[in-house]
């Protein structure tokens, strides 16, 4: 994407749009002084044609876009998670990796690593044996569920459940932030904590909340005649 040819192609396909759309063409903004204050003496950046000013706000734009993904995805917590999923993916395929020792190294007393290397090794054939393809995690939770088998590979199934609860990003923190704003009013200031969190884990989980309320209301007017006829 951060390239001649791409930026080249974007603006002619966005000039020829807006030509179709009566939009005029676009030109070279002003060139404006830079303030004393933060003006080294150097000459100012000058384009020949609009073509190259976009071309350059276009890398930046891509630049700063890969730069926040970066950082948002390049973090210790994904790195684990990916090392985990990597390992019981590989695991039920049969291959090893190196992983393992980081996994072991983080959760600690939480796993036994001796037994979890059996384990994982045995993965492969319990694959096998149940005739299923694992492509992801959720067919690994799936082989799983249902089968006394999961009794025998306890580790592996505190390293799937580790997995599972492991937050990855800050996201849903900074959710719960944002609805506390919208919570915690000059109206409700004298709300207690523990409704504040009873409030807060139904504001964030509207569908649940939803299907909560209609599975109570359901019940409720199904529990007599009376009701039936007056709620159908």
């Amino acid at each position: 994407m951060r390239s001649d040819t791409f930026s080249n192609g974007l603006y002619d396909k966005c000039v020829e749009q807006g030509d179709q759309w009566g939009i005029s063409k676009p030109t070279l903004p002003r060139i404006r002084q830079a303030p004393r204050r933060l003006d080294d003496g150097s000459n100012a950046a000058s384009f020949d044609n609009p073509k190259d000013y976009f071309r350059k706000n276009f890398f930046e734009l891509v630049d700063c876009a890969v730069a926040a993904i970066n950082s948002t995805f390049n973090t210790p917590g994904m790195d684990l998670a990916c090392a985990v999923e990597r390992r019981l993916l590989e695991g039920a395929g049969g291959r090893v990796n190196d992983a393992l020792k980081q996994i072991t190294e983080h959760y600690k007393d939480d796993l036994n690593p001796g037994r979890l290397e059996r384990q994982l090794l045995f993965l492969s054939d319990m694959r096998e044996a149940e005739n299923v393809e694992v492509k992801r995690l959720s067919d690994l939770i799936h082989m799983f569920s249902g089968t006394d088998t999961a009794r025998h590979m306890q580790e592996v199934v505190t390293l799937m459940k580790l997995l599972l609860v492991l937050p990855s990003s800050s996201c849903s923190a900074e959710r719960s932030f944002s609805a506390l704003r919208r919570l915690k009013t000059y109206i409700r200031s004298t709300m207690t904590v523990s409704r504040l969190n009873h409030v807060t884990v139904l504001y964030i989980h509207k569908t649940l909340t939803d299907e909560l309320i209609n599975s109570i209301v359901n019940a409720f007017a199904s529990a007599n005649d009376t009701r039936k006829d007056m709620f159908g």
